[in-house]
């Protein structure tokens, strides 16, 4: 991630591989140095803790000796004395101050090297901001999902016995994309049971006219990842099959009474069916609700389209518009947030 910050170490430690040299001027200063050229009448080095910085020259004529890495010195004001004629009679005089040299740039190159560096940390850090943004937004949305799905949750408990009332079958007038919900009563001399719960459905078996309790069970929602920053909106059950069974064979209608006879019924419940996930010892049953991708999200169409018919005030009978196939289903009710499994073998 710091990349820069690698680059800047890696050249340090390239050049913390070269010999330290030790530079002492005349005026007493003394400096910890890598020299990169003594020929002439000057000396070019750099410093030893800023070797990624720039070179310095200074005359060898202000510098009182040179220390290599490897411990020869090298006396630079004794060459000087044999390199001058006059040496012999008369006196060195090593001045008393020297030109000291100008620290500031080698401040401001610290400071441009500092900057270019900050430079690469802001760039990497601003990828990772935009990242960490990218996800927070993926759960915002999922959480603003967990609020919109009504049509889940439930809890365990099996609805009690139903009671009969008198009722009137009426003929199909409108429908709705998945669920045909029928109106305008043309009267059929029948009787169906009443449901002692509303928003409740039971199976109906038409034989007997009687209606049983479907298994209640608890709904949970789960968010999986999908991908880098992909998610799903899981509806999950526990266990991997519905304890309550039919046979692919008979006929499936389920009675169900709504308080809401204002309300489109088709709207009021979802008929889902489930996959089964054993991944991992979970055994789950699990319903994809909605499936949300960096940037955008898709909704699950009710997979199970079906049939509404109003027998009685309030009183609906629902059945699967097609066959259907093997497998778990569920019934969510909307107003409730209860479910209601079947199985079909």
């Amino acid at each position: 991630m710091h990349k820069h910050l690698f680059t800047a170490a890696l050249l340090l430690t390239t050049f913390s591989v070269f010999s330290q040299d030790i530079l002492k001027r005349k005026d007493g200063t003394e400096l910890q140095v890598v020299v990169l050229n003594k020929d002439g009448k000057e000396i070019e080095y750099k410093l030893f803790n800023f070797q990624s910085g720039q070179s310095f020259k200074i005359d060898k004529k202000d510098v009182l000796y040179v220390q290599a890495a490897n411990g020869i010195t090298e006396n630079f004001e004794q060459a000087q004395a044999v390199k001058t004629p006059s040496a012999a009679a008369s006196t060195t005089t090593i001045p008393s101050s020297a030109p000291v040299i100008n620290y500031s740039k080698t401040i401001e190159a610290l400071s441009l090297q500092v900057q270019e560096l900050k430079k690469g940390q802001d760039a990497q850090t601003k990828a990772v901001v935009d990242a960490l943004n990218a996800v927070n937004q993926n759960i915002t949305a999922l959480k603003n999902q967990l609020t919109q799905n009504n049509n889940i949750v439930a809890k365990s408990n099996v609805a009690p016995a139903p009671k009969q009332v008198e009722t009137a079958t009426y003929t199909p007038t409108k429908t709705t994309a998945s669920n045909t919900a029928e109106k305008h009563p043309s009267p059929v001399s029948s009787s169906y049971p009443m449901p002692d719960f509303d928003d409740t459905p039971y199976y109906y078996e038409e034989s007997t006219n009687t209606i049983i309790p479907l298994e209640k069970e608890n709904y949970n929602i789960q968010n999986k990842a999908k991908g880098l920053f992909g998610a799903g909106v899981y509806i999950t059950v526990q266990g991997a099959a519905a304890k309550v069974r039919y046979s692919h064979s008979q006929q499936l209608q389920f009675l169900i009474h709504f308080q809401d006879e204002r309300t489109d019924p088709s709207t009021l419940f979802t008929l889902i069916q489930f996959t089964v996930n054993q991944k991992n010892n979970n055994n789950l049953r699990e319903y994809l609700v909605k499936q949300i991708g960096l940037g955008h999200s898709e909704t699950t169409t009710n997979n199970i389209s079906s049939n509404v018919k109003k027998v009685g005030a309030g009183l609906y009978l629902i059945s699967f518009r097609e066959v259907p196939t093997l497998g778990e289903y569920g019934i969510a009710i909307e107003k409730t947030k209860q479910g209601y499994c079947f199985g079909i073998d």
